[in-house]
């Protein structure tokens, strides 16, 4: 009767560590079908490998990628996000707020474009062909050129303003996908 009720015993705890040992070393021994690149954002976070068509990504790096910290143990990895909601949704409101800055920016710089080409400078060009003097024909002329440089000087701050506009945009839509 002891060597039944030993056997039993036996027979119960291999049958619990089984599926346990199962559980733990699924992967292991398993062939590696391949491996791929991960990207987040365009840049690269590591390399995943593929086993029974399902990838696997080193831990670390992907939550690095994610701003989060890890915490190994013997038998637990701990990651920790270092970025909460309230941090998200307060970089969102300063973008829209520098978005709409820049935005009326852009209007403004536009409407003053605009204004250069087509009335100030054609006037200034007008009224320096009418004179009939060489020395005030100079005088305009210098002008038509200092209105020529203020308009390549806003072409530039407008190309600047429309370059940081599309940044907010793009970070805007990458905080909103999240």
């Amino acid at each position: 009767m002891k060597k039944f009720i030993a056997g039993v015993i036996v027979g119960a705890l291999i049958s619990a560590a089984l599926p346990a040992y199962g559980a733990v070393t699924s992967l292991v021994g398993q062939k590696v079908a391949g491996q791929r690149e991960v990207q987040l954002n365009g840049k690269s976070v590591g390399t995943a490998i593929i086993v029974n068509n399902k990838s696997y990504l080193p831990v670390r790096d992907t939550a690095n990628a994610f701003g989060a910290s890890v915490t190994p143990s013997s038998e637990v990895i701990s990651m920790t996000s270092n970025v909460s909601n309230e941090t998200i949704e307060f970089e969102l409101q300063t973008l829209q707020t520098n978005k709409v800055y820049y935005e009326k920016k852009v209007i403004e710089i536009q409407t003053t474009i605009t204004n250069l080409e087509e009335v100030v400078i054609p006037q200034a060009i007008e009224r320096m062909e009418a004179r009939t003097i060489e020395s005030e024909k100079e005088v305009f002329n210098q002008r038509v050129n200092g209105f020529k440089q203020d308009l390549e000087s806003y072409k530039q701050q407008l190309s600047d303003y429309q370059a940081k506009l599309d940044q907010i945009n793009a970070r805007i839509a990458e905080l909103e996908s999240k």
